[in-house]
């Protein structure tokens, strides 16, 4: 029984010398893309940041507010106290007790409501950091400085053009603008020649390769080594393909990347905008929220002034 043996193998290798920088412009691509995504991430990191720092400036106005409310009950009672000589020594009828009073109650259920509030604000808190109400805690109220009069507050265009330089959502839909221009450099890179480079090479033995040796006069085996060297194929060449006709599907294809280019064109003036009316409405809420502070000074001065007045006269 004879054995046969026969053995071919060959490698091969294509290079792209020029593709319309279609590879070039997809790595960019993908870069700009990982970068959005990146700022959106950012961009959850900074809203979970507000609302936590939200509900823990809801908690100190909801304190401030349990605050006032036992203050004016405490002042209340002074004056049920104050009153209610006023009605024994018969200088007032006991209708004007019964209405201090009937005050006291109503503060007081404003008291209760405002605790309330305390402890929804600490249950919003809570929930955002995800804690159960059992692990719960007490915030730390911080040492406010005093607000002066003629402290003037940032122009709300400044901030804004500020804001366009550091806010995650403008930044992410910018560098997705940019992405969209990289398709677009994409699809046209379509219709342009593509260029490539290619080797191969290939080889083979088969035991069924015979000569003649001409000392012994019989037919022998070509041996291994010398078949490989004879039998070696091997190429180089440079393949040009030059787009034509594709059925319009390159053309249909730049014109789709131009307007995905123009929708977050729009998006990001979307956004922008949006930006621009969050600032402008935050700007005016501080604006009045820092009048009425120094309205509320001034009449706290006035108050105050009005109350040693009156002091005074009853002491003479």
């Amino acid at each position: 029984m004879l054995f046969r043996a026969s053995l071919s193998g060959g490698l091969g290798a294509n290079i792209t010398l020029f593709n319309g920088f279609s590879l070039k412009n997809t790595i960019a691509q993908r870069e700009l893309d990982l970068q959005a995504s990146l700022q959106d991430l950012q961009k959850t990191k900074d809203d979970v940041t507000l609302n936590i720092a939200a509900s823990y400036l809801e908690i100190l106005f909801a304190e401030e507010l349990v605050s006032v409310a036992e203050a004016n009950i405490e002042v209340t009672r002074q004056q049920i106290d104050r009153t209610r000589q006023l009605v024994d020594a018969g200088s007032l009828a006991r209708g004007a007790l019964l209405e201090i009073e009937a005050q006291l109650a109503r503060e007081e259920l404003q008291l209760v409501n405002n605790q309330n509030q305390v402890q929804l604000a600490y249950l919003t808190l809570y929930q955002f950091l995800e804690l159960p109400i059992a692990e719960s805690f007490k915030i730390e109220k911080p040492a406010l400085p005093e607000i002066k009069a003629y402290v003037t507050m940032a122009n709300s265009f400044d901030v804004y053009k500020n804001a366009l330089n550091v806010r995650p959502e403008i930044i992410a839909s910018q560098l997705r603008v940019k992405s969209m221009e990289r398709q677009l450099d994409i699809a046209k890179g379509a219709v342009l020649p593509d260029l490539s480079f290619g080797a191969n090479y290939y080889n083979n033995y088969n035991d069924n390769y015979m000569r003649m040796n001409s000392t012994t006069g019989t037919r022998e085996v070509i041996p291994f080594g010398e078949q490989l060297k004879n039998n070696e194929r091997y190429g180089l060449g440079l393949t040009l393909n030059i787009p034509i006709f594709n059925r319009f599907q390159a053309k249909n294809n730049i014109s789709n990347s131009k307007l995905q280019l123009m929708d977050y064109q729009y998006r990001l003036q979307t956004t922008s905008n949006l930006l621009r009316k969050e600032i402008e409405q935050a700007y005016t809420n501080a604006l009045a929220s820092f009048n009425r502070y120094i309205s509320s000074e001034k009449a706290v001065k006035s108050t105050q002034e009005a109350f040693r007045y009156t002091e005074i006269g009853r002491a003479h």
